[in-house]
Order: structure tokens, then sequence, then C-alpha cells
């Protein structure tokens, strides 16, 4: 594990609701590599998103985390307190959400929301635990100046044209695809080790969708970050990441290099996604689904919770709750029709 940038540990975060509690999260346990690009994947509702929330300690009321380790740099991120986290969360680790207009401030700039982000976490010359209000107005302008040109460098490097206008301009006035990279921008201010995208390019159209992750491609690769990527759509994980997770009802139920997952999967509810995705060759044919829907996570079902869907289940799926195993080298599946 000497490579080993970030490790969950038996993660769970429950949601006490009104109909009982919803296993969000529920044992999940994964790792990633420096400068390892991990996709994880699965339907709405199967614990994505929950998952990176988990790792950042952003997860709000009714959700509360109640058991399991991440473990950055070797250090339990869960057993940190608050302000401990915060000098992690943005500096060490940071995180792209899904819609950039309603993340980002409409009443400040974007320059002066990658300068804030930058000051928060000490970039440039500013000593730690020195809040800017307290230092001299020289001192402070000096930190200003550093910090407006990390931002100008920053505008940039994720390719936003006539970069020094723009800096004075508000959200309101960029594009879906300029606002997400004004997102990256401010991700990458501080210069994480770790960046978690969460369905970065859903609302984007496909040609800038590609764009988008051509940067961010070339970015992890300049800057050696590690990078976990959230989304649904298995192209985007073939043209990304190097290993890939896929989540269902809370758990993961295969994890394994991306060649492995994608021409080779083992789990049933992995190769229902693999059949679902729309192909040139087959138009004329009826798009696959995967019958049925996803379990509400207050009221699982025994065993498999992938078995009311299944069509290979068995008696013993309802019986048993399946482990994640070793199929091969570094390709692990949680099914017992695929480890019998």
């Amino acid at each position: 594990m000497g490579n080993c940038l970030l490790e969950v540990k038996d993660l769970k975060t429950y949601f006490n609701t009104d109909n009982g509690v919803a296993k969000a999260v529920d044992g999940v346990s994964f790792s990633v590599a420096h400068g390892q690009a991990v996709g994880i994947v699965g339907e709405s509702g199967c614990g994505k998103s929950v998952t990176a929330r988990s790792i950042m300690r952003l997860v709000d009321y009714p959700g509360k985390i109640v058991g399991g380790q991440v473990l950055f740099r070797g250090e339990d991120l869960l057993s940190k307190s608050e302000k401990e986290i915060r000098h992690v969360r943005g500096k060490e680790i940071a995180m792209i959400f899904q819609d950039p207009l309603s993340t980002l401030n409409p009443v400040l700039t974007v320059g002066d929301q990658i300068v804030e982000a930058i000051e928060l976490h000490h970039g440039g010359s500013l000593p730690a635990d020195s809040p800017l209000e307290r230092l001299n107005p020289f001192v402070r302008r000096r930190m200003r100046d550093e910090a407006w040109q990390r931002a100008l460098q920053m505008m940039e490097q994720v390719g936003i044209p006539a970069p020094e206008q723009r800096m004075n301009e508000y959200p309101h006035q960029f594009s879906g695809g300029m606002r997400q990279r004004v997102m990256i921008a401010i991700a990458l201010s501080c210069s994480p080790a770790l960046l978690i995208a969460d369905e970065p390019t859903t609302a984007l159209d496909v040609t800038v969708q590609a764009q988008i992750l051509e940067l961010m491609k070339e970015l992890q690769r300049k800057l050696n970050m590690a990078v976990i990527l959230i989304t649904h759509d298995l192209g985007v994980v073939a043209e990304f990441c190097d290993r890939v997770i896929v989540m269902y009802a809370g758990k993961v139920v295969e994890a394994g290099p991306v060649d492995n997952i994608l021409f080779d999967p083992q789990h049933p509810y992995t190769a229902g996604l693999l059949k679902s995705i729309p192909r040139i060759e087959d138009r004329h044919r009826p798009i696959q689904t995967i019958p049925g829907m996803v379990p509400e996570l207050y009221n699982l079902p025994s065993g498999c919770r992938f078995r009311t869907r299944c069509p290979m289940a068995d008696v013993r799926c309802a019986e048993e709750d399946p482990p994640l195993v070793d199929v091969s080298h570094d390709h692990q599946v949680s099914c017992l029709q695929a480890i019998a």
C-alpha cells in the first residue's frame, strides 16, 4: 500500500427518515493510488455521491457517517475535528460538483471566488493560521496580489479565453462549459493531491463534455493528481479511468481495472449496465434495460440486494449476502453465481 493515497474502509453513511433508516452507503471499501483515475458508476440512488460527500465530510442532516474509516495519507479523516478537516478539504482534497451555477456565488466575480479559495487555504506565502484581516494592510495587499496572479494563472491553465477580462465577470456571464472550467480552476487552485469530480459533465453538451474531460486528463497528467470520477456514463469511464468501482444500493458489487470491467464483467448488474448502452451497430434493435427498480434504501431485500432484478438469482441469493471477493488479480466481485 506504499503508493496508496486514499483508503476507504467499511464506510457506512445512513439517513434517518420517516420511513426508517436509509443505508445510503453500507460497508463501502476501496483505495486510490497516487495519480490514479478511479470511476464510481451505478444508477441514480446507488450511493455514489454520498460516498464522495462522506470522504469530504460534507454529509448534511439527517445523514450521518456511522462507521468505517477514510484514510488519507494514512490519517483517518473521520477522526479529525471540523477545524482540522477544513485544512484538508479544498487544499489536499478538492471537489467539483455537478451544477456549477448553483455552486458558484452569483454576487461575486469568478476572480474573487478563485482568490477566496487560494486565500482560505493559504496559497502563496501566507503564514499558516494567520487570517488576512489580522495582517497589516501592506502584507495583506501583497498576499492579495499573489493570490490574484495565481487565480489568473489558473484561468489560463483551464483554457478560459481573455482571462484578465473574465476574472471580473460574474457566473451568469459564462456558458455552462466555461462555468465548469471555473469550478476546475477553483478546485485546482491549491494543487490538491486528490480531485473528486461528481458528474462534472452531466449538464453539458457532448462537444463541451469532451473538452472538459480532455482538460481534466491533461491536468491530471501534469499535476500527477489522483481523481475520483463519479458518473453514470460508462463511455466517460472508458475514456478517462484506470479503475472502476460499480455500486448498487449502497454497496460495491464489482471493482477492477477498466478493461476487466468493460470487457469481462463478472456481476450481472455490471453486465446489465453495459448492455443498456445504445450502440450504432444495434440501432434497429430495442435498447436492453435492467428490469425492475432500485430498492428503497430503508427497505432492502434480504441477501443479495440485486436479486429481485437479477436473471441469475436462485434460492441462495435470498439467504446469503455475498462478500466482495477476488475473481482475478485486482478484480473483485460480490455475487454468489460469479464466485461459485
